[in-house]
């Protein structure tokens, strides 16, 4: 019997381990010489689904939503989607020396510019402030529920089952979007913008769940997932689904 598969968008959070940064490489060694199993593989592994992962390491939700419609027609009925929305910090820029799209990968109200992006960072300064800011970020969350309302309209024609997440307290946990179709935000019921859960991440780890900077003692300073980061969100993603179909 052929297996449905499980589809991953989403930015770093959503990503496989790898060895192109020295923290990943030191948490390798760390490990004993092997990654732990990320999120997306425990739960593919607890739905029986096939694994397919188009996670994009620094990717903004404008980069992500090209990703899902690039890859839309190999989706199939009956199928799995996930999607972690990434921060609204994060943008997309026109390199004119590449002549390609370059992701901006910057924080809350602050960019750091290696030099290779053709942008100065008073641009880029404001292009973060006026995303991040209260009274305009909301337009732009108001973009990403567009865009899971078109998800949504073509997971219902072709038949694939869609879930919604992010790692930025702005993005998903307003009311406003909630109240919309709470059951396709994973755990939304328990995450708000206002209280002291206000985004996944936060979820996890009041579930015993911890990043690698505490797996480590500090040693190495990674504010991704780490073991028990990965075990408690698929538990939490799992409980979710299941408590759906």
């Amino acid at each position: 019997m052929i297996k449905n598969n499980l589809y991953i968008f989403g930015c770093s959070f959503s990503s496989p381990y790898h060895e192109d940064t020295d923290e990943y490489r030191r948490y390798k060694t760390f490990c004993g010489g092997s990654f732990p199993n990320t999120w997306f593989e425990l739960l593919s592994n607890k739905l029986n689904l096939n694994l397919i992962n188009h996670g994009i390491p620094g990717a903004g939700n404008d980069m992500i939503f090209n990703k899902i419609i690039e890859e839309i027609r190999t989706i199939s009925k009956d199928d799995v989607v996930i999607i972690g929305w990434s921060f609204l910090s994060r943008f997309m820029w026109a390199n004119r020396k590449s002549k390609k799209w370059v992701n901006m990968n910057f924080g809350r109200n602050h960019s750091v510019l290696n030099g290779d992006e053709d942008i100065t960072e008073d641009t880029s300064n404001e292009i973060v402030f006026n995303r991040t800011s209260n009274g305009t970020f909301q337009l732009y969350t108001e973009i990403i529920n567009q865009r899971i309302e078109l998800i949504n309209y073509i997971s219902e024609l072709i038949g694939f089952k869609v879930f919604y997440w992010s790692c930025d307290s702005y993005v998903l946990y307003s009311k406003e979007i909630q109240h919309r179709d709470n059951t396709k935000i994973v755990m939304g019921e328990k995450i708000y913008i206002e209280s002291e859960v206000d985004n996944m991440i936060k979820l996890i780890e009041k579930n015993g769940g911890v990043r690698i900077k505490e797996e480590t003692n500090q040693e190495i300073y990674d504010f991704h997932l780490g073991r028990t980061g990965h075990e408690v969100m698929c538990d939490l993603f799992h409980k979710h689904i299941r408590q759906l179909y």
